[in-house]
């Protein structure tokens, strides 16, 4: 399992995920006297003169996190029926996309729904992170289709 490339792919992903759903924050959203930071337990508001949050809603997007990291081991465990993982990849690869699709899209469109008078945005670490680990997951479904082809040659032949 370890001595493959795409279990080396696929964990590098999971860390990625969980290092963003427990406590990284993705972007922050800046105006004169507040500060919106926004990481996968919820939106935290802040008075840039005080510095205490002030107001703080949540959503479940950590829920999507461990999902997504559930649905990574699944994968990763998954290599001894190459099917099940070439299956189970793919799927991993689209929900990864999907949740970076979304994220992106919040960035650039979330900070209307918010609050209005935002003058910058900034991102953070979490996004970063997030964003690096996608092209891991492109990486892993590579590696596993080249072991279906490998299989499906080898039976084939016989």
């Amino acid at each position: 399992m370890i001595q493959r490339i795409q279990s080396v792919y696929l964990f590098i992903a999971i860390l990625c995920i969980g290092l963003v759903t427990f406590g990284k924050t993705l972007f922050t959203f800046l105006n004169d006297t507040l500060t919106l930071e926004i990481s996968a337990f919820g939106v935290q508001q802040k008075e840039i003169l005080v510095g205490s949050p002030d107001y703080s809603a949540t959503f479940p997007a950590y829920l999507i996190g461990i999902g997504l990291m559930i649905l990574g081991i699944a994968t990763l465990f998954s290599f001894k029926n190459v099917t099940r993982q070439h299956r189970f990849g793919r799927l991993f690869f689209y929900a990864y996309f999907a949740v970076v699709l979304s994220v992106i899209l919040f960035y650039y469109f979330g900070d209307e729904q918010i609050a209005n008078g935002i003058t910058r945005k900034h991102l953070n670490v979490g996004y970063f992170i997030l964003v690096t680990g996608f092209p891991f997951t492109f990486l892993a479904n590579t590696g596993i289709n080249r072991d279906k082809k490998l299989l499906d040659s080898l039976n084939r032949l016989r």
